[in-house]
């Protein structure tokens, strides 16, 4: 006979597993539910960490331009300040 003597072994092996599976996928069972609960509660949380992480890089950005106007505009007020009281003091002594 011309039979593989690993071929009852691995039918048997493929089998086994393909069994256990079958158990595993029942979709009434309790494994399954808890097992769903798990990873529809981890892809949530991981979402949420990464849409609050972007959320907070575009509102910097954002909070980036919508200043720096007025933070230049600032400084240079400043500036002209000082300028002119020294011109003033200057012109005093």
């Amino acid at each position: 006979m011309n039979t593989n003597p690993n071929q009852y072994m691995n039918n048997h092996i493929s089998s086994k597993i393909y069994s256990n599976n079958n158990l595993i996928e029942k979709k009434g069972g309790i494994l399954y539910r808890i097992e769903r609960l798990g990873y529809k509660s981890a892809n949530f949380a991981h979402k949420f960490f990464v849409l609050s992480l972007f959320g907070f890089i575009v509102f910097n950005i954002g909070f980036f331009i919508k200043e720096y106007n007025s933070y230049w505009r600032a400084r240079r007020v400043i500036n002209i300040n000082l300028i002119i009281k020294l011109y003033n003091y200057r012109i005093q002594t």
